[in-house]
């Protein structure tokens, strides 16, 4: 949302129908253009007006505005529903609306994110796992958390690792095969602040929008903020134009004015597509050039490739 209004993504301006949800809107639907790289591009927008939050289950109260019901049923599916209007470039998200999004941190400190697959299992990057000297005590997976200066709040689930499996054919060099999996040495609590992600089947195509989201700094060599931020972005398509880039295994996503990007902090982290009313995690945050910079979108390992390894990985896990 912006000056009031919510807008969906800029999208190359074809001449082709386009569906927009006014769902959130007070007034009538309108247009503006814009001009990106030489090709049009055009936007809908409207007066933003707010809605009732659906609640399930039992309600609490957190705080002055949010509101959140009993645990979520499935995995896709969060107690408080999340705004979808446009990190670098993003807006503090509504607190636990991404309930499977979890804070790696060493020693307190949150260094990378990831995402729970299920109820001892997080998803996240192999770049964040190098450093050998960090597998102690200190590395604990935290999930339920908004805001990180409030990390002892009750509803916050501080996990300690009890192992952790990169892909064995990760390249530091080119980034490739980007993914790991964290086994938790207990199994957190599913509830209204923490739910697991579903895996994809159906991944998101070229101009489908999608979320982000992250502790991650909000500008390159910026800082970092203290409440979860999430962007909304698209798939697009330059990414095999001006990186080491593998459609195959990896997914290419930003906005069309390069205001929008996960940034240092963020890897690791989910890239989101809603599916039937659940949300998947269809990426994982790789890397990119700097954050937010023009021309160059983030690279995200594609989830739906490594499913055979992520299976086989859990159930070895699971068997120890």
């Amino acid at each position: 949302m912006e000056n009031n209004k919510i807008c969906t993504e800029w999208q190359y301006y074809t001449g082709a129908s386009a569906n927009v949800d006014t769902s959130l809107c007070s007034g009538n639907l309108g247009y503006e253009f814009s001009n990106s790289i030489g090709f049009l591009i055009i936007r809908f927008c409207c007066p933003y007006g707010r809605v009732t939050t659906t609640t399930v289950g039992p309600t609490t109260t957190v705080g002055p505005t949010t509101t959140v019901g009993s645990a979520s049923t499935g995995c896709g599916r969060a107690a408080v529903t999340p705004v979808r209007t446009r990190i670098v470039g993003g807006q503090d998200a509504v607190p636990h609306s991404w309930p499977w999004l979890v804070s790696l941190q060493r020693y307190g400190s949150h260094f990378c994110g990831g995402t729970l697959i299920d109820n001892r299992h997080v998803l996240t990057a192999a770049h964040c796992l190098q450093d050998r000297s960090m597998f102690n005590s200190g590395l604990t997976v935290v999930a339920g958390l908004h805001t990180r200066s409030r990390s002892n709040e009750p509803q916050v689930q501080r996990k300690q690792v009890a192992n952790i499996v990169n892909h064995p054919e990760y390249n530091d060099a080119t980034n490739e095969n980007d993914i790991a999996i964290i086994r938790l040495a207990s199994p957190v609590q599913l509830n209204s602040y923490v739910n697991i992600a579903c895996l994809p089947g159906k991944d998101p195509v070229l101009n489908n929008n999608v979320m982000i989201a992250g502790w991650g700094t909000t500008s390159f060599g910026g800082s970092s903020p203290d409440k979860l931020r999430q962007a909304n972005i698209i798939i697009m398509d330059l990414c095999k134009q001006v990186y080491r880039y593998d459609n195959n295994k990896q997914l290419c996503a930003g906005n069309h004015q390069y205001s929008k990007d996960s940034c240092q902090g963020d890897s690791g982290g989910p890239l989101m597509y809603e599916v039937d009313g659940k949300w998947v995690v269809s990426g994982v945050v790789s890397y990119g050039d700097e954050c937010a910079k023009i021309y160059r979108p983030g690279v995200y390992a594609r989830v739906s490739y490594y499913l055979p390894w992520i299976e086989s990985t859990i159930a070895r896990l699971s068997a120890q």
